[in-house]
């Protein structure tokens, strides 16, 4: 039976295990540290644990509990435990995660020195933190938002690290799952989303598994804002489209991406600010800024995305990888729709 299990590091870890039904916590366990790519010492298979996690319970598994059968369980754990409406419950999708044993004495914890062990750890952690788990003050927040900063962008520049680099706004919003058949378009329920915007581009990230999903650079990509056709609707909310370039099968396609959300006005208004103060910087370096545009004619076959060829056919078959997580359009480079998903399939 295939297993998929979750790490802190946003690793999955696909494996495959005989007598997949009466395999025991202690069993996977057994494997994971046993697998040659993690790199896990001995110690580690008593520092974390297999939880069964979803957005409604979490459970802690004991060494001798099969995962399959607390799966298969998981409805009357939630009747019993979990403060949600039976639709809600009836929705719910539990993971499989590798983390820390709350068992584990602190002290001990304190001792390790193994990186592997330090690295899922420190994710665990940054994940607690940013999910307000871990209460702290204002100054520890700070301490440890320049230990992240640090890690992901490399020592203290001060004149490249100014306020404006570190400044962006993040909206929420909302877009589709990528479902197939109408039944399903009906009973799933869009992922909901965080719209990072900076200097640099646009970034979406999945707002429950602190994902991201698709980044692009202003060349990259064309958008357009457009109100709700039924404004009386309530649930007839705003969109903001973003549309780019990629690989697909060898040949280069367009892709729209479609958020739902009642900011998308200010997602419209504050890309064309840093649109704007890109095209001027461009021009006093004599660059042409043709490539960045506002499509405000995305579905008229006049599709202005040329500044997506600045990406190489390697990065743009490497990003098409991610897209399976998205609900999108295609389009061919004439301005015919090619492929459609979710509710863009009843749009052509």
């Amino acid at each position: 039976m295939k297993v998929c299990v979750y790490m802190m590091t946003d690793l999955a870890l696909r494996m495959e295990i005989e007598d997949g039904t009466n395999a025991t916590v202690q069993d996977l366990v057994q494997s994971i540290t046993q697998e040659e790519q993690l790199r896990l010492p001995r110690i580690a298979s008593t520092v974390f644990t297999l939880w069964m996690s979803s957005g409604l319970l979490e459970l802690q598994l004991k060494a001798h509990h099969k995962p399959l059968q607390i799966r298969n369980k998981w409805s009357v754990l939630l009747a019993k435990y979990a403060h949600a409406s039976e639709s809600r419950q009836r929705r719910d999708e539990p993971v499989l995660s590798f983390k820390r044993n709350v068992f584990y004495p602190l002290n001990q914890e304190e001792r390790i020195k193994d990186e592997k062990i330090l690295e899922l750890l420190y994710a665990e952690a940054k994940y607690n933190i940013l999910e307000g788990r871990y209460p702290c003050d204002v100054t520890q927040y700070i301490m440890l938002g320049s230990i992240q900063a640090r890690i992901e962008l490399g020592p203290y520049n001060p004149q490249y690290h100014t306020l404006h680099f570190f400044s962006s706004a993040f909206f929420q919003g909302q877009i589709e799952q990528p479902v197939r058949g109408l039944k399903s378009l009906i009973t799933h329920q869009d992922i909901p989303v965080l719209v990072g915007i900076n200097g640099r581009g646009v970034y979406i990230i999945n707002n429950i598994q602190y994902t991201l999903l698709v980044g692009l650079k202003y060349e990259e990509l064309s958008w357009d804002f457009a109100k709700p056709s039924q404004e009386d609707n309530p649930d007839c909310l705003p969109c903001l489209f973003l549309q780019f370039r990629v690989v697909e099968n060898g040949t280069k396609v367009s892709k729209i991406l479609q958020i739902f959300s009642k900011q998308a006005v200010m997602m419209d208004a504050l890309i064309t600010g840093f649109v704007e103060e890109l095209k001027l910087k461009l021009s006093s370096n004599t660059i042409s800024n043709n490539n960045i545009d506002r499509s405000t004619t995305i579905f008229d076959n006049n599709l202005n995305i040329d500044g997506a060829t600045t990406r190489n056919d390697s990065s743009l078959s490497f990003l098409t990888n991610k897209l399976r997580k998205l609900t999108l359009a295609t389009f061919d480079e004439e301005g015919r729709c090619i492929g459609q998903m979710g509710s863009w399939s009843f749009s052509y």
